[in-house]
């Protein structure tokens, strides 16, 4: 089978605007280069924890593993469970995190500024992006399967990854998949995953 590679910094580019070559971090990790070989322009770096861009500013590519198990899902309105193997995203994958607080502000009657009642911290927003693509150039349907089904489950997902633990990031709940079509690249398919931290609470009835 001939080896396929394709420019990921023109793919990124079309896809989300990241006109700069993809860079991945820690080596050491096991899965942190797998794939990497198709695409000739990347490179690895070491993971810093005060600094998640490249020296040139571009964003890091984070391993991010969705993790398997058994987990609940709907079938004809009735909770079934099924098993699911871990999916690891490809090495495209490109992470960002929001959070905002939660709190309530009053205006000042009469004066400037609000006052302001802080009361916690809301879920973190997160979006993953990336390219899919096998190994040997064709189209990615076992991958958009694997997602597919993830997608469907009405549990918390257990999520792995080196960003998501420095943020204490165990599970999320996913809100949106978006399956573009990418001009030029006809087995080339972007992803973007809207999705949001989560903890999974068991309710026990007597």
């Amino acid at each position: 089978m001939a080896e396929f590679s394709f420019d990921t910094s023109q793919a990124l580019n079309a896809a989300f605007g990241l006109g700069a070559s993809l860079i991945t971090f820690d080596s050491s990790h096991q899965h942190a280069a797998r794939g990497l070989d198709n695409f000739p322009n990347a490179s690895v770096v070491d993971f810093d924890n005060d600094n998640t861009k490249s020296y040139l500013g571009t964003p890091i590519a984070f391993p991010v593993t969705l993790l398997g198990g058994s987990y609940n899902y709907y079938n004809d309105g009735q909770i079934r469970q099924k098993e699911l193997g871990d999916l690891l995203l490809p090495a495209t994958t490109i992470v960002d995190f929001r959070r905002s607080k939660i709190k309530r502000k009053t205006p000042i009657s009469g004066g400037s500024g609000t006052v302001k009642e802080l009361y916690g911290l809301d879920d973190w927003q997160i979006r993953i992006r990336g390219l899919m693509m096998d190994q040997d150039g064709k189209f990615p349907e076992k991958t958009i399967t694997q997602l597919l089904a993830f997608e469907g489950v009405t549990d918390a997902i257990g999520v792995s990854g080196k960003l998501f633990n420095l943020l204490s990031i165990y599970s999320i709940d996913i809100n949106e998949i978006t399956l573009p079509q990418q001009p030029g690249y006809p087995n080339l398919r972007p992803f973007v995953i809207m999705a949001e931290s989560t903890q999974p609470v068991e309710l026990i009835l007597r």
